[in-house]
């Protein structure tokens, strides 16, 4: 979803390899996912907190990203040291608005709410379809002969895969 909004995007698989990426990159904004192993997003935020306070470096604008909805949880992700909520699922335009919120338009951090737009990137011209078309194809074949498929048993579907 970042990618189609135009950002630039680095994946942490928990929060302690989140925390070593900040530490190794400048990035104007996190995406804390608030339920991580190893490290959750709640100590890998008040760590980084911690981190910029010892050094006196710059506050770094985190969102949490959750699944809880409920009421109180954007309270408790915001008094855990996080400067904002998303609540999963999100659409790519509540996506895209979010970061746009706390992206200035020269594409930094702000540490604070600012107004600036994020354009949808260009589609990519060469996009491999996850649909093998000829699955698909020798299945309309038996149904147009009168044959179906069996309902039981069981099925697999390939997709090429995607270029390297």
């Amino acid at each position: 979803m970042l990618s189609v909004l135009g950002c630039d995007a680095d994946v942490a698989g928990n929060g302690q390899e989140g925390l070593d990426a900040i530490a190794a990159r400048e990035y104007d904004l996190v995406l804390m996912d608030c339920q991580m192993p190893v490290m959750d997003g709640y100590a890998a935020t008040a760590a980084l907190r911690a981190r910029e306070k010892e050094t006196g470096g710059k506050r770094l604008t985190v969102v949490a990203l959750t699944a809880n909805a409920m009421q109180g949880d954007s309270d408790f992700c915001l008094a855990a040291g996080m400067d904002d909520y998303l609540s999963k699922p999100f659409t790519i335009r509540k996506l895209g608005d979010m970061v746009s919120k706390w992206i200035s338009a020269e594409g930094k951090g702000s540490g604070g709410p600012v107004e600036a737009r994020v354009e949808p990137a260009a589609p990519a011209k060469s996009l491999v379809s996850p649909i093998d078309r000829a699955v698909i194809d020798g299945i309309r074949e038996l149904e147009d002969d009168g044959t179906k498929a069996s309902s039981s048993g069981s099925s697999t579907c390939t997709s090429p895969a995607p270029p390297a």
